[in-house]
């Protein structure tokens, strides 16, 4: 399925390129190694969907977050959401035929085991 990200002993993730440890990775790989993030997770089979940071700073930035909840999501999510990336005229790029192999994936599976649950509730 997934490769798992590499951690160093303060449990820290390390770079596969450099092989050096950084609090956030994906950051480290945009600004040292010009890469994307998405590129990064895509070119060493990691989760898109996951974060890569160390746990110390994944609880800073949800607590930033908890206590300026008005401005994070009331003023950016929800009033200017006119002014994100996304256009209208992009949605119909999003197909079943641009989806990556990775979601591919990663939806088959989700659905198997739907499946399989739904199956096993049936008959037991």
């Amino acid at each position: 399925m997934y490769w798992q990200v590499e951690y160093d002993m303060d449990w820290l993730p390390i770079c596969e390129i450099c092989k050096q440890w950084f609090r956030k990775l994906c950051s480290h790989v945009y600004q040292s190694h010009s890469i994307k993030a998405r590129q990064y997770k895509v070119m060493y089979w990691l989760d898109v969907k996951k974060w890569i940071c160390c746990d110390d700073t994944r609880h800073s930035l949800q607590e930033h977050v908890k206590k300026n909840y008005d401005l994070v999501v009331t003023e950016n999510l929800l009033h200017k959401w006119k002014q994100t990336r996304f256009n209208k005229w992009q949605w119909k790029w999003k197909k079943k035929s641009y989806i990556s192999e990775q979601t591919k994936r990663m939806l088959k599976e989700k659905i198997y085991h739907i499946h399989k649950n739904n199956m096993r509730d049936i008959y037991y």
